[in-house]
């Protein structure tokens, strides 16, 4: 009897395990497979500059790239689902382009000022997008230097002597 008690629970528990990998099995292929997103960061010139990026929809809310020491970040997005990625542009720095992988129909990538939206449509996909940056530099501005400023001084005064003489002169 006892034999039997076991040998039914045991019957039992491999039916239910069997039922529990089938069902799961099926979830899993009713899901979509979705796709990768590797977001850059490409920066001239490469100093470690940390660059801030917001993200709204599937992907992590915030994050920071630097160039060359932490470059890049890479998330998943479930088939149907959609991300925008912004950055927020550093004082002194411009965003010069952003640049991304070719990519077919189950992954649309769509480009605004310093905004990124990428539509995960079926999957499976990957899609790598840079965001480069050029540092501004600021143009030198000549200047004279002490004895410079002292001769340009004795110049206009020797040229303001000049007129004021022809004038005396003409009157």
């Amino acid at each position: 009897m006892r034999y039997n008690t076991y040998l039914i629970s045991f019957f039992l528990a491999i039916l239910v395990s069997l039922c529990f990998l089938v069902l799961g099995a099926e979830q899993v292929r009713a899901q979509a497979p979705g796709c990768g997103v590797i977001i850059g960061k490409v920066a001239s010139p490469a100093d470690d500059t940390p660059f801030d990026f917001s993200s709204i929809g599937s992907g992590p809310a915030e994050f920071t790239l630097m160039d060359p020491s932490d470059p890049s970040i890479m998330f998943a997005m479930g088939g149907g689902t959609q991300v925008t990625i912004t950055e927020q542009v550093p004082p002194g720095w411009v965003l010069e382009d952003i640049v991304c992988s070719e990519t077919n129909d189950q992954i649309t990538v769509a480009i605004s000022q310093n905004d990124l939206t990428i539509s995960c449509l079926t999957g499976p996909e990957e899609v790598t997008c840079n965001f480069i940056n050029r540092q501004i530099t600021s143009a030198a501005i000549p200047t004279l230097s002490e004895w410079g400023l002292i001769a340009m001084a004795g110049i206009l005064g020797i040229i303001g002597f000049m007129i004021i003489r022809r004038r005396k002169v003409i009157a």
